[in-house]
């Protein structure tokens, strides 16, 4: 639900299924909200945001592999955390145009590592050791693009595994070196939403940050303890008031269900 255009493809397409009674399964509906975002908004995006939005399940984390379509809805019952979104009220252009760049890239990675590896067939496939075997192989920019996607599918598992254990502070730690990852080697943060992040770090009652969606702007997400919320949101807004000079968005927000009709 915080993809706002595969929100708005999910709506029109599920609304649209109900009233003319095409007897979609969701799974078609994402599928076509996800070409939608293609050839309509010119995004080359995979069919996580569509999906999220489509399956999403009340208090649990979903667990998507896109290569055969298979999930696992994870549950997060943490009785001592919110979530909170903090909006830095940036709207970069560099999205879309940005998205389809880092997805060139990594194709191109993939091309380089077929060439030594041929079961090499998406960067879910290699490791860090492939990567590092052949580094003078790659352009910098490249290298540094596979090895956060690399490193991201290890950290996803990571985080299933932490959310299952009731870990919400190894999962905080994960949620701060994506955003790392993203900032520094996937380049595709914003130094607003950087201050958010590091500014995150200093309180004590959040366990975790990371940027959310395409970047360049948008909203961080933060795992924040309950009985320290509401300090943080006057924390944080003190602190970004006082760099940029406005306030940011505070948005508590919760895990929902996915895309449905009104009851």
């Amino acid at each position: 639900g915080l993809s706002s255009s595969a929100a708005l493809e999910n709506c029109i397409a599920f609304g649209l299924n109900a009233l003319f009674g095409f007897q979609l399964e969701k799974w078609e509906m994402v599928k076509i909200s996800m070409m939608a975002e293609h050839n309509f908004a010119g995004v080359e995006c995979g069919i996580m945001d569509q999906f999220a939005g489509m399956f999403g399940r009340e208090g649990h984390a979903l667990l998507l592999d896109c290569r055969d379509l298979t999930f696992e809805a994870v549950p997060v019952e943490s009785i001592d955390y919110t979530w909170i979104l903090v909006d830095t009220k940036v709207k970069h252009s560099l999205a879309a145009s940005a998205y389809n760049q880092r997805k060139a890239e990594c194709n191109h990675g993939v091309e380089i590592l077929r060439k030594f590896y041929p079961e090499v067939q998406a960067l879910r496939d290699a490791t860090e050791q492939m990567l590092e075997q052949h580094r003078r192989e790659f352009p910098p920019t490249v290298f540094q693009r596979c090895l956060y996607v690399v490193r991201e599918n290890k950290r996803v598992q990571s985080a299933a595994d932490a959310l299952r254990k009731g870990r919400m502070d190894r999962f905080g730690q994960l949620l701060y070196e994506t955003h790392e990852g993203l900032q520094h080697r996937f380049g595709v943060s914003c130094p607003e939403l950087d201050f958010l992040v590091n500014s995150a770090k200093k309180h004590v009652a959040v366990a975790g940050s990371r940027m959310m969606g395409g970047g360049f702007g948008g909203c961080t997400l933060n795992a924040v303890k309950i009985d320290g919320a509401e300090d943080f949101k006057a924390f944080i807004s003190e602190a970004y008031h006082k760099k940029f000079g406005i306030a940011p968005g505070i948005y508590p927000v919760q895990i929902a269900g996915g895309t449905s009709t009104a009851d």
